[in-house]
Formats: C-alpha cells, sequence, structure tokens
C-alpha cells in the first residue's frame, strides 16, 4: 500500500510542490479529517484504544528489557575491545602462542577486578587453551576450545567473525569445568597490533540474572520478563514474577518463536500449562536469547464502563488533539531540511561519502539534487588526484631502486681483492673488500629496508672508504643504541648525509672535518631517532629553509644535493606515511646537525 501511494500520481504532485503550498493543504485536510473522524469513530475506539494500550505497555516493557540488554552488550563489547588492544594481554598472548609460560601483570589484574560489573574473563590462545581468568563468582577451572570448524572459536581466530554471544547455563561445562551461575558471553578475537592477525580471544560475561537489574526500572517491570535461550533454558526469571512456566512449556514456547518468521519483535496467542496467553516477545540481537512478556488473554477484556470513560475524556480532549497534529506534519514537512542539514554537516566533518536521500522536485529536493552532484563530484575529483599521486610517488620510487647487477659488481670487487692479496698489496685489498662489502649492504638483496644494524655496517664501511680517499681529513664517532640495531629504516638514508658532511661541510680540502653519528630509541613513546653533526662550514642560509624537499628553485643547490636529499625525504614518507621527522639546522658552536625520528619499527 505505501509502494502503492509513494508511486501514484497524487503522492507525486504532492511531492512537487512548494513547501508554502503544502503546509497549507494539510493544515485544512487535517482539520477536516480530525473533525469527521472522532465524529464517527470515537465510541468505537474506546474498546481498540484500551487493548492498544495494554499492547503498547508490553511492547514498552519488551523493548526497555531488549534496550537495557542491548547497552550491557555494547558495555561488554567496550570492555573486551580494551582488552584486545592492551599491551600486557598482547604480550601474554604472543609469549603463549610461542610456547612460552605467561604470567598476567598486577595491573591486568587489577584493571579487570575493578569491572564489577563483569562476573568471569578468561584468554585463549590460538590454540584455545586458556592462558589466564578471573572470576568472581567462585567459577573456576577454565576449558579448553575446540579449534574444529563449526565451533565459536574456529570461527573467531579463523577472522571469519570478529566476535560473537553465546549463552551459557549454570553447571555447563563448556566454558568453566566448575560454572556457578548463567550467563551471557561476549567472544571477541584479539589481533596483534602490529600484524592484525587474530593471536588469541576472549571471553568476557555477565551474569543473565542481573542483566534486568536496572535502578531506574519501571514498576514491576523488573517481575514481568522472562528471557529463554532458543532451545528453552531460563537465562532469567525472577522468583516473584506471577507466571512460571514449566520446562515443557518453555521449551515450547522457545521452540515455537525460534521456528516462525524469523522476526526480531512478534506477538501470538499460545496455550501454555494450559493457561491461554498473549505472547509479545523481542529477539536479543546476536545472542540467542529473546525477551517474553506473557499476558494472561483474560485481561484484554473491556468493560462498556470503561468505554464510557473514554467517550467523555475523549471529547474533553478533541480540542487539544489538533496542536500535536500539526507538530507532527510540520514536523514530517521539515523532515527533509533537517536530513539535508545532518548530510552538510557530516560532509563538513569530513565524510566525502554521504549521500542525502530526498524525493520530489520542490525547492529542498532540489536542493538535495545539487547537494548530492557536488558531493559525487567531489569524492571523484580526491579519488582521481589520490590515484595521481600514488601512481607518481611509485613511479618515482621504481626509478630511484633501480640498481646495477649486484653479483656482477660485487664479483669483480672480489677478484681485484685477490689479486691485490696475492701482490701483497694490503691497502688495496682492504679497500677492496669494504667497497665490496659496501655495496653488498646497500643493495641488500633488491630490499627497499635495512635494519639500523646493516645501515651502520654500511657506514662503517663508507668512512673506511672516505678515510683511504681523504687520509687525516676525516674523523667520526658513532654513539648507537644495541636495544634498536634491530629496528627497519628506508635503505641508503644516513650515507648521503655522511657524504654531504664531508663534501660540503670540509672549509677546505686540507682542514679535517669531524662527524658524530648518534642513534637513540625511545622505547615509551616507540620512536627510534637518528642525529647526525659535523664541525663543517653549516648549511648555506639560502637553501636552510628549502630543505629537505625544496631546492628545485635555488640556485644555491647542486643537482646532486637535491637528489639525495629528496629521495631520502620520499622514501621516509612512503615508508611511515607521513609520520616522520626531517630536520636540519646549524649548530651554534658551527657546523650542520641533521636529524631523522621514525616510528620504531622492526
Amino acid at each position: 500500500m505505501i509502494r502503492w501511494l509513494a508511486g501514484s500520481r497524487a503522492y507525486q504532485w504532492f511531492q512537487n510542490l512548494n513547501i508554502k503550498t503544502k503546509m497549507i493543504l494539510v493544515y485544512f485536510s487535517g482539520m477536516a479529517v480530525l473533525l469527521l473522524t472522532l465524529s464517527l469513530s470515537l465510541i468505537f475506539a474506546a474498546n481498540a484504544s484500551a487493548q492498544e494500550s495494554l499492547i503498547q505497555e508490553s511492547w514498552a516493557s519488551i523493548e526497555y528489557g531488549n534496550t537495557l540488554i542491548e547497552k550491557e552488550q555494547e558495555y561488554l563489547t567496550g570492555i573486551a575491545e580494551y582488552f584486545c588492544i592492551s599491551s600486557d594481554v598482547q604480550s601474554m598472548l604472543r609469549g603463549s602462542n610461542a610456547g612460552l609460560e605467561t604470567t598476567p601483570s598486577s595491573e591486568l589484574m587489577a584493571a579487570l577486578q575493578t569491572r564489577f560489573y563483569i562476573l568471569s574473563t578468561v584468554l585463549y590462545n590460538c590454540a584455545g587453551k586458556p592462558v589466564m581468568y578471573m572470576s568472581i563468582d567462585g567459577s573456576h577451572s577454565p576449558a579448553a576450545q575446540s579449534a574444529e570448524e563449526g565451533t565459536i572459536f574456529a570461527s573467531l581466530i579463523s577472522g571469519q567473525r570478529i566476535y560473537a554471544w553465546s549463552f551459557i547455563d549454570r553447571d555447563e561445562t563448556t566454558y568453566m569445568a566448575r560454572d556457578n551461575s548463567p550467563k551471557l558471553c561476549l567472544w571477541h578475537v584479539v589481533k596483534d597490533n602490529r600484524t592484525m592477525l587474530p593471536i588469541g580471544v576472549i571471553a568476557v560475561a555477565v551474569d543473565t540474572r542481573k542483566l534486568l537489574g536496572s535502578d531506574t526500572r519501571p514498576e514491576k517491570f523488573y517481575d514481568s520478563l522472562i528471557i529463554l535461550s532458543d532451545d528453552g533454558r531460563n537465562a532469567f526469571c525472577s522468583p516473584g514474577n506471577a507466571v512460571q512456566l514449566s520446562p515443557e512449556a518453555s521449551a515450547g514456547l522457545a521452540g515455537f518463536v525460534s521456528n516462525g518468521a524469523g522476526n526480531k519483535f512478534g506477538c501470538s496467542i499460545q496455550t501454555l500449562d494450559e493457561v491461554k496467553y498473549r505472547v509479545f516477545y523481542g529477539r536479543i540481537s546476536s545472542t540467542g536469547l529473546c525477551t517474553y512478556l506473557l499476558v494472561p488473554y483474560r485481561a484484554l477484556l473491556w468493560s462498556s464502563i470503561t468505554i464510557a470513560v473514554y467517550a467523555i475524556f475523549g471529547i474533553s480532549l478533541c480540542a487539544v488533539l489538533l496542536l500535536p497534529m500539526l507538530v507532527l506534519c510540520s514536523t514530517w514537512i521539515t523532515k527533509p531540511i533537517q536530513k539535508l542539514t545532518a548530510s552538510m554537516e557530516s560532509f563538513m566533518n569530513g565524510n566525502d561519502s554521504i549521500c542525502v536521500s530526498i524525493t520530489g522536485k520542490d525547492e529542498i529536493g532540489r536542493l538535495g539534487q545539487i547537494f548530492n552532484a557536488m558531493v559525487r563530484n567531489q569524492h571523484e575529483l580526491l579519488e582521481k588526484n589520490y590515484k595521481s599521486k600514488i601512481r607518481e610517488q611509485a613511479a618515482e620510487l621504481d626509478m630511484q631502486q633501480a640498481q646495477i647487477n649486484p653479483h656482477f659488481l660485487y664479483n669483480m670487487l672480489h677478484s681485484i681483492q685477490w689479486m691485490a692479496l696475492q701482490k701483497k698489496e694490503m691497502e688495496i685489498a682492504n679497500v677492496a673488500y669494504a667497497l665490496g662489502r659496501f655495496f653488498r649492504v646497500s643493495l641488500s638483496r633488491g630490499q627497499s629496508v635495512i635494519t639500523v644494524a646493516q645501515e651502520f655496517d654500511l657506514v662503517q664501511y663508507y668512512f673506511y672508504l672516505q678515510n683511504f680517499r681523504f687520509p687525516g681529513l676525516i674523523s667520526y664517532t658513532i654513539d648507537d643504541d644495541s636495544a634498536v640495531r634491530g629496528a627497519v629504516v628506508p635503505k641508503f638514508i644516513i650515507q648521503p648525509l655522511l657524504e654531504n658532511s664531508i663534501v660540503h661541510g670540509m672549509k677546505s680540502s686540507d682542514v679535517p672535518i669531524y662527524i658524530h653519528l648518534v642513534c637513540r630509541g625511545d622505547a615509551e613513546r616507540r620512536r627510534l631517532t637518528i642525529l647526525i653533526e659535523d664541525n663543517g662550514k653549516g648549511i648555506d642560509p639560502e637553501i636552510l629553509p628549502l630543505l629537505p624537499d625544496r631546492l628545485e628553485n635555488s640556485s644555491s643547490a647542486k643537482s646532486g644535493s637535491r637528489f639525495a636529499l629528496k629521495n631520502i625525504d620520499i622514501r621516509l614518507n612512503l615508508m611511515f606515511h607521513g609520520d616522520y621527522q626531517f630536520t636540519f639546522e646549524n649548530r651554534p658552536e658551527g657546523g650542520a646537525r641533521v636529524r631523522i625520528e621514525t616510528p620504531l619499527a622492526t
């Protein structure tokens, strides 16, 4: 009916009217319909209103109960996600997966125990073995989980799902060998913060008997609802509930609902334990649980006295019914404006794929069409520019990383070394060896990144070669942190900077230059810092503000320097996506200082 009305000519005609005409038409039409309806159907509506009131109260109870439970689900999800990214949890799971003995830290146990609402928490490694657990109801001995296909644990650890819910009854052994409480359990996969691969599963549970324990619940709300699992197990039923079903009746009711049409909410008439009820139910999202409210069928009978009371009150309220109707109509008319406003705010906040769905050809509809076209054009332009930039960077990186055949070069230098050794030319042999090692480390089998240790080996060979070339003119010290020698950086980022210090930093061809190289790691901030200082003539003040990547327009910049520094900046940006610092400055006591700071990647 709604689809037919939306596609009818009358509806399209109404949608194409301007807002002023719409409001006038709705106002007078509403007045006519209201007076006609009240005069013809007041008495007949009383009985239906009473029944509807009872039904609405029942639905409100169901929805309120499910809302409370869904809020608890959100709370559990937040707790699980918090502990999934915890460094203590990550360390424990990595160690357990590697076969190491692990012990939860005191900070982790304190964090778990402060969540008083949490009944129990269990942490599993990739094999389903419990790594640690916490329980406040005396439950103990967490059971190992099976990784066989079809289980919740298998679907999580294989990456098919991120989380799943399950109901675990008291004295079941699927979760704890000794389980003292019925619980709603959230199973959430734990992914490695660095690789984003599953490294375990965390299970967080709450007592289902306290799911509806809100201090703000309506009167008698707590004693009205029943929560059953899909197989009829009782997850919640207060002792004061007027309806106490037998196990057979509970199983039959749950089977009828679970075999139904699959709607989240529903209502039907059922005879349970020889009593006729109107059954209202609402499924609890993703949990396999369902909330029920059983109202005796006789409660829906209506008396003639109540009908008369309704009639009196209906006539009295007739005069004030117009106001909410007008408010409702004006809200309906202005709803497209609100949607358009919300879409524009979302677009302003960075959502460049937002689309507002407004039908009709009036002023608001036209604005919506223009806005959608603008968003599409903006999105296409950004995507085109982004892809163009990626292709440009990839092409430039391929060009910069082109290498000669490493085997030919290394073999030739190796041959020169042996020829020198045979002729007892030790200095030439040492230079050939150092140069061969320099090229082998720098080529690194075509890899684009190397470890800090490899980069420092390359630096050592480079200084040896430069000392051979400029004997007595170059001195250096290297201060490196052994804890970060396994960190990775883009290949060949230190040597070009040292070459700049030697080539451009010497005040004259016979004045020695001193270079100090420092490498430090900050474990707390997860940052790596490389510092290069020299006592040379410093950086030209004209060039300094343009470093490292804006030397194209400077006549003072040599092409080799420009290419080397820009090359380093491009490769740092491609590897760390802008999360780095590459700065230059002149030292007050003379000379230059170059600083590189990147994430501590391993």
